[in-house]
């Protein structure tokens, strides 16, 4: 069993008097215990209104913000490790409401195969450093092919597309694919959205 590695130790950044409104339902993108999972389920253990979460997670994280601006959940969770993490901030339809750190274990798994001199790994948006950090332990050079998320990184491997991707570590536990040897516990900002006009 790979530990999660997840924080116990909360640190906020609250903007405004909604900030500590209790959410009634949040929007992410990425597959059950991805990174995202995981920071959502912390969001409502912390804040969340009522024992049961309700958690949507969506395949792209414009999806997700379509579901808040329509009224259908109440906040936007979103990883500040993306490239476009400037386009919510932008967007004045969405207001930043939260920030918080959060904790996740990676690790990397791989086709079965024998691992190639110089893999080629798909890595999903906003993971880059964290899978340099794991890859440079093993490998010398590796090709790197950008995804948009942790599910285009597993089929990728299990079609034979990519040699490695690198999931949360309960993810990889159930995603069925060979781990290698290694972890990575990753510190990472999480930005909290709520609609900046109110909902009818």
């Amino acid at each position: 069993m790979i530990g999660t590695g997840r924080s116990t130790e909360t640190r906020w950044i609250d903007v405004g008097p909604q900030a500590k409104a209790p959410v009634r339902s949040i929007a992410t993108a990425g597959l059950p215990r991805s990174a995202s999972a995981q920071a959502a389920e912390h969001l409502w253990c912390e804040r969340g209104d009522g024992p049961v979460p309700s958690i949507e997670l969506h395949a792209s994280y414009d999806e997700a913000a379509h579901t808040l601006l329509h009224g259908l959940t109440s906040h936007l969770l979103i990883p500040n490790g993306r490239s476009d993490i400037v386009s919510f901030y932008e967007d004045t339809r969405l207001r930043f409401s939260s920030a918080f750190v959060h904790s996740t274990n990676y690790v990397l798994v791989s086709s079965g195969e024998h691992a190639a001199s110089t893999p080629q790994v798909a890595i999903p948006a906003g993971l880059s450093a964290v899978a340099a950090q794991l890859l440079h332990e093993r490998f010398s050079s590796f090709v790197v092919q950008d995804v948009l998320h942790e599910g285009e990184a597993v089929s990728k491997v299990r079609n034979g597309g990519a040699d490695l991707t690198l999931l949360t570590a309960d993810a990889a536990e159930s995603c069925g694919l060979p781990l290698l040897e290694g972890h990575h516990l990753s510190q990472m900002l999480w930005s909290v959205f709520i609609p900046s006009a109110p909902m009818p």
